[in-house]
């Protein structure tokens, strides 16, 4: 392991992404380039990451919930530091290399004697964030996977931050805060689709959801129902926190649910905690209160959803294998009734679990850990890479009952791009061809193209 990863260090000079020089300096590198220090604290804080860095002592993950309020000095200097050097080791003695690797060879095959009658597409990615080159990125920034993404019967993506009409403050990482971050009007024209095709489906519910506040929530739910796109995670009524967003499409109808493992330590009044759906998924227990979830997808049920889908803004950021317990979270939400499992937040792409389920043998849940950042203001390698999720839904009868099963499943690597196009610097996504220049700790095998 140690030799694996000083192989790694000794690579990174070598970019996987070939961006534009002169559209560069609109993007950051990585948050540490938007540390607002002291220059004399700023120093301090290179030494000691300096030394970290020498002496491989954050190769491993650290024991954190990520939650912003709960961090000590250290986790901050920790995250900070991943932040610019990704952790692409597991937990110590998790086993989950292996776990994951075992994955990567698996097969998804209908039950022999299910009657198909219907299929449908799904396409989803990760988090759409703040990126000032999307002023000029309309016609770029979908062009290069917009037939993937957009010809599904439903595309998905998370939304990391709100809309809002109250001023905007700058993206900054200082200590006793984590920066606030917001989508403007304009952005949000060029990320909600390309052409005359939208998103079908927004994730709303994140660490930034409460930025702004209130506001920020209800301005981020008007935008959406204006151009016809749904939205799950945040909710503009009380009532709302119990149901989920439901899609009919040819004779399927297909339930979503949205939550997120935190607010970034915002705070929030109790009487309106009803706005955005967070449960404590980074909980340092697997003992996690899942009765928001569940009551959602029984929702689902008492709707006749066919098939429930799961946004999940869950896990720690910066590193490329979920924490341990995290899976036995996915498994309990799977049992309970979710069928796919969309995950975002990490900011670096992570593996995929296939969990063939107690509650009906002849399931299996895909679980998607993290699709990474499909659109960012940074653009160090592993801040670009992401993960385009196809996923082909079965349906029909099984022994007389209509059942929807996963039929087939693959992941596109694509990256985000800055380059020069009308003397204008853009911001375009596309397919990656070489995925080994990114160096990532797992394997895809069956599942990439």
């Amino acid at each position: 392991m140690v030799h694996r990863e000083a192989k790694n260090k000794s690579s990174r000079k070598t970019k996987a992404v070939h961006h534009d020089p002169d559209a560069l300096p609109s993007l950051m590198a990585n948050p540490q380039e938007k540390l607002a220090v002291s220059l004399p604290l700023r120093l301090i804080i290179r030494l000691a990451l300096g030394f970290v860095d020498l002496f491989h002592i954050w190769r491993f993950p650290r024991k954190t919930d990520g939650c912003f309020e709960h961090m000590t000095l250290i986790d901050k200097l920790h995250w900070l530091y991943k932040s610019a050097n990704p952790i692409r080791l597991a937990e110590k003695k998790s086993s989950l290399e292996d776990f994951f690797a075992g994955q990567a060879e698996t097969s998804l095959t209908l039950p022999p004697d299910f009657e198909q009658t219907t299929q449908i597409q799904l396409a989803a990615v990760g988090d759409l964030m703040q990126n000032d080159l999307l002023t000029h990125s309309a016609d770029s920034l979908y062009e290069g996977i917009a037939a993937e993404l957009f010809t599904a019967d439903i595309s998905f993506a998370n939304l990391e931050a709100p809309l809002t009409t109250q001023p905007q403050r700058n993206l900054l990482f200082v200590r006793s805060e984590t920066p606030s971050t917001y989508i403007s009007a304009g952005q949000f024209q060029v990320l909600k689709g390309y052409k005359d095709q939208k998103f079908t489906v927004f994730s709303t519910a994140g660490n930034h959801a409460w930025d702004y506040g209130e506001e920020g929530v209800l301005s981020t739910l008007d935008a959406l129902a204006k151009e016809g796109i749904v939205a799950v995670g945040t909710n503009r009524e009380k009532a709302d926190r119990q149901k989920a967003a439901i899609i009919d499409v040819q004779g399927i109808r297909i339930g979503f649910i949205g939550l997120t493992f935190g607010l970034n330590g915002k705070k929030i009044d109790p009487e309106q905690e009803y706005h955005v759906n967070l449960v404590q998924l980074n909980a340092l227990s697997a003992e996690v209160d899942l009765s928001v979830p569940i009551r959602q997808i029984n929702y689902c049920r008492e709707q006749y959803c066919d098939f429930i889908v799961g946004s999940l803004h869950w896990g720690l950021e910066f590193e490329f294998f979920p924490a341990r317990r995290q899976l036995a979270v996915a498994h309990q939400l799977a049992e309970a009734g979710l069928d796919l499992i969309i995950s975002h937040h990490p900011h670096v792409v992570q593996p995929v679990e296939f969990y063939r389920t107690r509650r009906d043998p002849q399931r299996t849940v895909v679980i998607t850990y993290s699709l990474g950042n499909m659109v960012s203001p940074f653009h160090d390698d592993d801040l670009n890479l992401s993960f385009l999720l196809q996923v082909t839904l079965a349906d029909g009868k099984l022994k007389n009952q209509k059942r929807t099963y996963i039929a087939a499943c693959r992941i596109i690597p694509v990256c985000q791009r800055a380059l020069m196009a009308g003397g204008k610097p853009t911001v375009r996504l596309e397919k990656v061809t070489r995925l080994a220049a990114f160096r990532l700790p797992f394997d895809l095998k069956n599942l990439a193209p």
